[in-house]
């Protein structure tokens, strides 16, 4: 989802916006956070 928010023709509009920006930055940070915590759950599980 957030590489459709990020490609999307439909925010080309405020694409630049620093705002839109900010909201872009906050989404991935949260991302990647999720992701993190996901990973070592699944270490801890044996998982990978």
């Amino acid at each position: 989802m957030l590489n459709m928010i990020k490609d999307d023709p439909l925010f080309d509009n405020i694409r630049n916006e620093t705002e839109f920006q900010a909201i872009v930055k906050d989404l991935e940070t949260k991302y990647q956070a999720e992701h993190e915590r996901v990973r070592k759950w699944m270490v801890g599980q044996g998982m990978l």
